[in-house]
């Protein structure tokens, strides 16, 4: 028990110190974004490149949302089938996008081929299951004030948000933009951008030869690559996008192991900027520590769920009670109750303080998306056991 509580500690101290750094970069993103923003009044016509395969679903509603666009320029819209065997070509056509099909490659292929034959100097990589708000383009738009600023990052909420698991996804995925709008904004290094729904300049993604096939997140590796050429990455708040997500647990288990494998993957790849660079350290070191964690926590919380609970389980009632503690945000509330009768050792003080933090960032982001709906306050209140 001695050696777990040590590890307990240890990892119970790690987050702390990630949370308090998180919490100190969005209380000076808060003050300083309070000045006028600045922005670009250019409305150059731009390519909207969209890889699709067997999306017969989603691409109607993914071109009439690109089409319905408050935008003032011309707007391009190419589809690159990606050797669908469903109607998904036939529609985009039917619609007026320009379809280019290539055999079954992958979706590097198609964001490179898509970006060879795209006319404008400006290109948007859109997910065919994204769409996008009306002046989503417009507010990408106005990100390019800085010629050194390679890519401009949209924000993607959760479309499917009518099950559990996608309220849940919703959450975080608000949570995490907030993060990066807050540190893209002081540091102009977005830990990543946005996969489905981020405007490039054309030269600059040529410039370093497009996507890459090297790992399972191009789009991480891609910002990465226009970091280290010494270009900016900023995301645009108010350029809102709807994305369809897993709504399986099995479907979003395969997902983050695909997310785990490409990032890792690309740590290793730009390995070399850490050290050489305080943004880039930020982000690489991040997302191991976070996957650290990730592997880490499971047997962790296990093991201690485990423990207490035969001291807790005395009746049904005492065994639910528990598990309800466990993992809602009613077991800080009771912690903090419980203080005067149990005492207050490091790792009450940790748990206490991280999900008070935790939960305070998240109602915080929710604010500034618009985005305070019940049903999200209620996710919230169990993040816990999703995070797990």
């Amino acid at each position: 028990m001695e050696i777990m509580f040590f590890i307990t500690t240890a990892l119970f101290f790690s987050i702390m110190l990630v949370l308090f750094l998180w919490t100190g970069i969005s209380f000076l993103f808060l003050i300083k974004s309070r000045n006028p923003e600045k922005h670009s009044k250019r409305t150059p016509p731009v390519s909207v490149i969209i890889p699709a395969y067997n999306e017969e679903s989603n691409i109607k509603k993914c071109i009439q949302s690109v089409k319905n666009s408050e935008y003032p320029n011309d707007i391009e819209i190419i589809v690159i089938d990606d050797g669908s065997t469903d109607k998904t070509p036939h529609i985009a056509k039917t619609l007026g996008a320009r379809v280019i099909t290539q055999n079954h490659l992958g979706k590097v292929e198609a964001l490179n081929n898509g970006l060879r034959n795209a006319s404008h100097d400006y290109v948007i990589i859109l997910d065919a299951d994204m769409f996008i708000e009306r002046n989503s383009i417009y507010e990408l738009m106005k990100g390019f004030y800085d010629p050194r600023i390679a890519a401009v990052s949209g924000v993607a909420k959760v479309f499917n948000r009518n099950t559990l698991i996608g309220i849940f996804q919703n959450v975080e995925y608000i949570y995490l933009y907030f993060i990066r709008e807050a540190f893209s904004f002081l540091s102009r290094a977005s830990p990543g951008i946005c996969g489905p729904f981020t405007c490039f300049r054309k030269k600059d993604l040529l410039a370093i030869k497009g996507f890459s096939k090297r790992t399972s997140a191009e789009d991480f590796d891609v910002s990465l690559h226009l970091f280290k050429a010494g270009l900016h990455t900023v995301l645009a708040p108010k350029a809102i996008g709807y994305t369809v997500v897993p709504n399986t647990l099995k479907s979003l288990f395969m997902q983050r192991i695909r997310w785990f494998k490409g990032i890792i993957q690309s740590v290793v790849i730009h390995r070399n900027l850490i050290g050489k660079s305080l943004p880039a350290s930020y982000i690489l070191l991040t997302h191991l520590f976070w996957f650290s964690v990730a592997i880490l926590s499971i047997p962790i919380i296990t093991y201690n769920f485990l423990y207490w609970l035969p001291y807790n389980s005395s009746t049904l009632i005492d065994a639910i009670l528990y598990i309800f503690y466990w993992f809602s945000f009613a077991g800080i509330i009771r912690m903090i109750y419980m203080i005067p009768v149990w005492g207050i050792n490091i790792v009450y003080f940790f748990g206490i303080i991280s999900g008070i933090l935790t939960s305070l960032l998240i109602l915080v982001s929710m604010k500034r998306y618009g985005d305070m709906r019940p049903e999200n306050l209620i996710a919230i209140f169990f993040y816990f056991p999703y995070t797990i």
